[in-house]
């Protein structure tokens, strides 16, 4: 009944013929190993108003999916650890979640994707390790977290493609971990930079010259704070004259609605 508000430790432990849960909506905190190694288990249902997940509380369980609520807080270390058919992990909406703690994730093997939330400052050692088939993360944090070199141990980070806020990318590119990964998004801008094209850009002086093979369906020059300084249209070469000094950022678009951004410096 919803009248319960604590759910003791223990309580469905190594049940491996259970195979759901639906956890009441006036409990606020599953206990450590809650539901260990519960290998039936496919299905949990955790409302809003949790706020906190033990350690271990879905561990070695065959959970297949879990819908985390708004209102959780803190995700304790090890809570799905080695649960080989997760294959999906979904944030609520306007999420509270601070911290993924130590191999919360670890040896989730069919996870392909994840979105860590915005408000989220910490992510523990080997969170995420031995998550192979891990190939995109949305990661909403203005600030990127700092990271230990164990988080994605066993997985090729170069194959994930790291999607980061608007005006965020140098700051990820930079940082040691995530910088290792595949960083999309748009700089200072608002230019998706995930995109390269074969462009030819030369620059003397003051002049710029931007061509391509196929036709460029614009050309569009910005500063580095983001104000437009020129454009052109349906050309293969574009010419751009009396450029003020320092960091053009160049987007071309093509006919086919492909774009890509590059940097030159006026001098």
């Amino acid at each position: 009944p919803n009248s319960i508000t604590t759910l003791l430790g223990s309580t469905v432990d190594n049940c491996t013929k259970l195979t759901s849960v639906n956890i009441p909506k006036g409990v606020t905190f599953l206990v450590n190993g809650f539901a260990i190694s519960c290998t039936a288990l496919k299905s949990i249902t955790i409302p809003e108003g949790i706020t906190g997940i033990g350690a271990g509380a879905f561990a070695f369980s065959g959970l297949t999916s879990v819908n985390l609520p708004s209102t959780l807080i803190d995700l304790d270390s090890n809570i799905f650890l080695g649960c080989p058919t997760l294959s999906s992990v979904t944030f609520s909406p306007n999420s509270q979640l601070t911290a993924i703690n130590s191999a919360c994730f670890k040896d989730c093997p069919l996870i392909t994707t994840i979105t860590i939330p915005s408000q989220v400052k910490t992510i523990g050692y080997e969170a995420f390790r031995g998550c192979t088939g891990l190939t995109s993360i949305t990661n909403e944090a203005v600030v990127p977290q700092t990271l230990t070199e164990e988080v994605f141990t066993g997985v090729n980070v170069a194959n994930i493609k790291l999607n980061v806020p608007a005006g965020k990318v140098t700051a990820y590119k930079t940082d040691p971990i995530w910088g290792s990964l595949d960083v999309q998004g748009k700089d200072a801008t608002g230019i998706s930079n995930n995109v390269v094209l074969t462009v030819k850009l030369s620059v003397a002086n003051d002049v710029m010259q931007v061509s391509n093979v196929d036709l460029m369906a614009s050309v569009e020059l910005y500063s580095a704070t983001g104000a437009k300084i020129a454009s052109a249209i349906n050309t293969e070469c574009a010419t751009f004259n009396n450029l003020p000094q320092g960091i053009v950022m160049v987007k071309v678009t093509t006919q086919g609605g492909t774009s890509d951004v590059m940097k030159a410096m006026i001098r």
